[in-house]
């Protein structure tokens, strides 16, 4: 049996879209009869100190496992590696480098935005986010926007895995009752670069039977709470912090629209979440997130990063009569789990 080790942020945490993505892929391979470990390389939950200790230890995990496997004459596991920016973006190179001097096959996946900066630079990032990319076997990326544009950087061996979602019950209309009260959803790290503060300034231009749930945490969510308080909105905003997979699903249900025109995204697993429980989308002139979601129904562009044009944009969503069964729908032909499995089948078939 194929055996994968999976390097990853703790996909038990719980805390933005990699531990579900990490979690989702885990499950769809092992469907598929791959035997899957998991080795934790960070947390958000642990600050530098254990995460420190939880490097050493994944290091350490890995000899371990050759070691097994050179005694005993076993096949070589093969190493997928989730690669992000910055810390992320060192221990991976490192790891990536160790595995291949102990035999292992190494497929990289690159999930953040940030990759595109580091392309476009000159710097120390750019040089070891490519000698990342010269040592994998596979190098896999999210759509075919980032697939061309690591191409005319050079990189080779690509391969197109996005994100993808777990099929999702039946959607029945009508989802929301008569009330003529309209939930806006928004759910991220809370970071500047997610935009949510022009989804609040939004909501104080929409009228007043609009209101906006925020989930999620992040060293900008005081500045929003602030934001919410002097455009005097904050009784009609509710922050409720990170949430579970169950209350998620019950907020995508429940919501008429999801809103976050993040200017940096690589992909957007939200934005399929939300599609996935027929709840439509706003989202920013991002070309990554664009190409993501091409074609798909229930999704609504802001032209601009502005209140007016997010707000606009939130008022055609909620006045649509796009049934929420055809979203939903679409987007588990295009991105549910039956979908792209052929594509995890491809790129980790035993017979490359």
């Amino acid at each position: 049996m194929k055996k994968i080790i999976i390097f990853s942020t703790a996909p038990s945490s719980e805390m933005g879209g990699i531990s579900t993505a990490v979690n989702l892929l885990t499950a769809e391979l092992n469907k598929q009869g791959l035997s899957t470990t998991n080795i934790t390389t960070h947390s958000p939950k642990n600050g530098k100190i254990k995460n420190t200790f939880l490097f050493i230890s994944a290091i350490f995990s890995l000899f371990c496992i050759r070691y097994n496997e050179i005694t005993n004459k076993l096949p070589a596991s093969q190493a997928y590696v989730h690669i992000g920016p910055k810390g992320s973006l060192i221990r991976k190179l490192i790891l990536v480098h160790l595995a291949k001097t102990l035999g292992t096959k190494v497929y990289s996946h690159y999930h953040s935005a940030t990759f595109e900066n580091y392309l476009r630079s000159d710097g120390y990032w750019k040089k070891a986010l490519l000698s990342i990319c010269k040592r994998s076997d596979k190098n896999i990326v999210l759509s075919n926007w980032w697939f061309n544009f690591f191409s005319n950087h050079e990189v080779t061996n690509l391969a197109i895995v996005p994100n993808f979602v777990e099929t999702t019950p039946i959607i029945k209309e009508p989802k929301q009752s008569h009330s003529t009260e309209k939930k806006i959803f928004s759910i991220s790290r809370l970071v500047q670069e997610k935009n949510i503060q022009l989804v609040i300034e939004a909501t104080a231009l929409l009228p007043t039977n609009y209101s906006l749930r925020i989930a999620g945490d992040g060293p900008y969510r005081s500045e929003l709470e602030k934001l919410s308080q002097d455009l005097n909105v904050g009784h009609r905003i509710e922050f409720i912090g990170w949430v579970n997979k169950e209350q998620k699903s019950t907020l995508y249900l429940n919501s008429d629209v999801l809103a976050v025109p993040s200017s940096h995204d690589s992909f957007g697993l939200v934005f399929i979440e939300s599609l996935s429980f027929g709840c439509p989308v706003v989202i920013g002139p991002n070309p990554a997130v664009k190409a993501a979601l091409n074609d798909l129904p229930g999704v609504y562009e802001a032209q601009k990063y502005s209140a007016q044009e997010i707000a606009d944009s939130i008022i055609t969503a909620t006045t649509s009569d796009l049934q929420s069964k055809m979203l939903s729908s679409a987007c588990q032909e295009k991105y549910g789990a039956d979908a792209i499995s052929a594509v995890l089948k491809n790129v980790f078939s035993p017979d490359e």
